[in-house]
């Protein structure tokens, strides 16, 4: 029904529709609010558990034993091999000298006038031998070119074919067959009844080993690059050498601080985030996501007494204080380089043992962040995140149901208004009627 706004009580009816229904809905006021806050603490929550997931991820990257303390390598000499130390753990000096590089059997055909034409080769088989397994090749008028063989030589595991135009006189075109693989364990060989005499290969490159000497010791290998000849380390062979040369490898000290460092550096990011969002001053108008969040306050607390506890490792070190790290009174942590220096010079296999142990400070942080805090169905922060995310559920149902409410209320007072107003516009009417029609009858009586 169509509101008639006071045309006939001269009422401003709206105005006070709208005063009462704007006092119902202030019910929703307060709701709102924890909304409001519940929504902060979940974004809070959110961001504290992706920092400690970081946090978790630099853990697991500390505690790679063969990652850990990466070797610098120094070579006096790059014309025999390069070199690879990214998971290296074995320091010292080492004199290598390169005697023969690995090499890939190959093996090359008479010439062909027409590398395409049919019929070149006769019916027969060609084999071939690689690895000690042999695979027969029936030439048929399907492959009886020398394209077609090459072909047919490419499906054969271990094996590459292809024609080389030699520019030499009226069969210029001659066929390659190689072993996919260097050293002598790779070697091809073949058999031809096809009767045709230029498909007797001739061995134009034989197999062979790579072959080198770490102080003095003989090292051969199928490839030329070679891996852990010395434990962590890799060598790529580039040529023969007449001599011998150095190879240094050095514990990289300031590779590993500056990962220490790069942890600290991650956990202070945790802990000066719950700080920052712990803030509040109602003055100032300051008021932290995580104010009152008594479960990430606990989380942020139990990792900084796993710090400074003390573990049972393989290590003759017990805490992290030992190396270096140490806790501030604000709850950051710091490395002392001058403890660090001092433990990795002299304690060196100690401090890799507390910081990679199983048990140790680093994986029962890591353990603790990823199973107890962050995991998604059972974490102490995800379930928070839950209960909070039904408290909000629950506020916005009660804010819903107060609307409903407001809404219905609202409808009825102004059926209630319109119902008024006509009502006084039908007595309005009527008295106006009568008024007309009583002075005419002398009922009214005479006016003097």
């Amino acid at each position: 029904m169509p509101a008639i706004d006071g045309i006939a009580s001269g009422i401003d009816t709206t105005s006070i529709v709208r005063a009462i229904t704007d006092a119902a809905r202030a019910q929703q006021t307060p709701l709102l609010s924890r909304i409001g806050d519940f929504e902060r603490r979940r974004e809070g929550i959110a961001e504290l558990s992706t920092r400690l997931q970081t946090l978790a991820d630099k853990l697991g990257e500390l505690r790679d034993p063969n990652t850990l303390v990466p070797l610098q390598s120094t070579l006096a000499d790059e014309s025999q091999f390069t070199v690879e130390t990214s998971e290296a753990n074995v320091a010292g000096q080492f004199s290598v000298q390169v005697h023969a590089l690995a090499a890939r059997s190959s093996d090359v055909s008479g010439g062909f006038a027409d590398p395409e034409a049919s019929g070149v080769i006769g019916a027969g088989t060609f084999s071939v031998t690689v690895g000690g397994e042999t695979t027969d090749i029936t030439v048929d008028g399907t492959n009886d070119s020398l394209n077609g063989l090459a072909e047919a030589l490419n499906e054969v595991d271990g094996v590459q074919a292809y024609v080389v135009d030699t520019g030499d006189g009226a069969e210029p075109f001659k066929l390659v067959v190689t072993a996919q693989d260097s050293g002598v364990d790779g070697g091809l060989t073949f058999a031809n009844t096809t009767g045709t005499a230029a498909l007797d290969l001739t061995q134009n490159v034989a197999p062979s080993d790579a072959h080198i000497t770490i102080n003095d010791l003989d090292v051969y290998s199928a490839d030329n690059t070679l891996v852990d000849p010395i434990p962590g380390v890799t060598l790529n062979l580039t040529a023969v050498g007449d001599e011998p040369t150095l190879l240094g490898l050095e514990r990289d000290e300031t590779g590993l601080k500056e990962r220490l460092t790069e942890f600290v550096d991650t956990y202070n990011e945790v802990a000066g985030y719950l700080r920052a969002q712990n803030a509040f001053d109602s003055e100032a108008g300051i008021r932290g996501r995580l104010v009152g969040e008594s479960t990430a306050n606990r989380v942020v607390g139990a990792l900084g007494s796993l710090l400074s506890a003390e573990y049972v490792t393989d290590s003759a070190f017990s805490a992290l204080s030992q190396v270096g790290i140490k806790t501030e009174n604000n709850g950051d942590i710091s490395l002392d380089e001058s403890v660090f220096e001092s433990a990795f010079t002299d304690r060196y296999q100690d401090v890799v043992d507390i910081l990679t142990s199983d048990g140790g400070p680093f994986q029962t942080m890591q353990d603790r962040i990823e199973t107890v805090y962050v995991d998604e169905d059972t974490g102490t922060l995800m379930n928070r995140d839950e209960t909070l995310e039904g408290l909000i559920a629950d506020a916005n149902d009660q804010v819903d149901r107060i609307g409903a409410r407001v809404t219905k209320s609202e409808e009825r007072l102004r059926a209630r208004f319109t119902a008024m107003e006509l009502a006084i516009n039908s007595y309005n009417s009527t008295s106006a009627y009568l008024a007309a029609l009583l002075p005419n009858t002398g009922l009214l009586g005479s006016s003097s």
